[in-house]
């Protein structure tokens, strides 16, 4: 596909695109060949990549620019620093994880804002989502399938982190994502606190990418079961106003009994113990 028209290219040239990265080379050269179609200020954040993987990508893709964080950081700390990068010489980010390809971009006709794009299960091509919704009360998240849904919902609205569009103005102000959070649910606190400082959430469906849906990391339990009972239960307990408390903490035990019961099924004592410790983890 060819290189936007020169009518856009003002617009374009105030956006960067920034592709977060750990490990796995091949998904990650998908991602940016995809990126490459369309744009050419393309940043490729290495998050605590092996040196081996960093070396692989930097050398079949020299016309990238290539940030290397020498540990892991999360999808927080990785996010931040690709996005504190880019906003050095560009007023809009357009923010991509490594298990995704971008299939068709908008324009970007938009005041400061957060821009989910429509997002794609890669193999059947099936609409993942357009926006998200969250209810604090009962600790649940959900993807919306069309605009109206996410328009007409009065549950908190998110943007799932795998892919977005960012204003400059909305990172200063926010301060970015929370990095003691470090991996899930990052993105519906951060969200909310855009939208708590006055700016909106939109969903433009003119932007279209195909997701792999977790392809990094959904077999590390650290991550699917601590990382996302332990924020689960942080970020619900953050927004539910105090008297909905008891609720909530109905909805978790039902979670977590459901979880665990499926861990024993399958003899993951380890998980179970993590399990355990996202209960009882709290952030200062």
């Amino acid at each position: 596909m060819p290189k936007p028209a020169a009518g856009i290219m003002t617009w374009v040239m105030d956006l960067g695109v920034i592709v977060l990265s750990y490990n796995h080379p091949e998904i990650t050269a998908r991602t940016l060949t995809s990126a490459l179609r369309f744009f050419e200020d393309i940043t490729l954040v290495h998050n605590g990549s092996e040196k081996k993987f960093i070396q692989l990508l930097q050398h079949q893709f020299p016309q990238v620019k290539h940030l290397i964080l020498n540990k892991n950081k999360g999808f927080s700390g990785g996010a931040n620093a690709g996005l504190q990068f880019v906003f050095q010489t560009h007023t809009w980010a357009f923010f991509i994880t490594n298990d995704c390809e971008i299939m068709k971009i908008g324009s970007l006709n938009h005041k400061p804002c957060i821009i989910a794009p429509q997002i794609r299960i890669r193999k059947s091509q099936k609409i993942d989502s357009m926006g998200g919704l969250f209810w604090p009360e009962k600790a649940e998240l959900k993807h919306c399938r069309t605009l109206q849904e996410f328009q007409n919902s009065k549950a908190y609205k998110y943007v799932p982190g795998s892919s977005f569009l960012l204003h400059k103005d909305v990172f200063i102000s926010t301060k970015g994502f929370d990095e003691r959070l470090g991996t899930y649910w990052e993105d519906v606190d951060f969200s909310i606190r855009a939208q708590k400082s006055g700016f909106e959430l939109k969903v433009d469906s003119e932007w279209i990418l195909s997701h792999a849906m977790g392809k990094t990391c959904r077999k590390l339990s650290l991550y699917t079961i601590y990382f996302f009972n332990r924020n689960k239960k942080i970020i619900s307990e953050k927004y539910t106003q105090v008297w909905k408390r008891p609720l909530l903490y109905t909805h978790l035990l039902k979670h977590n009994l459901k979880t665990a019961n499926q861990l024993l099924k399958n003899n993951r004592w380890e998980d179970l113990k993590s399990l355990a410790n996202a209960w009882t983890d709290k952030l200062d």
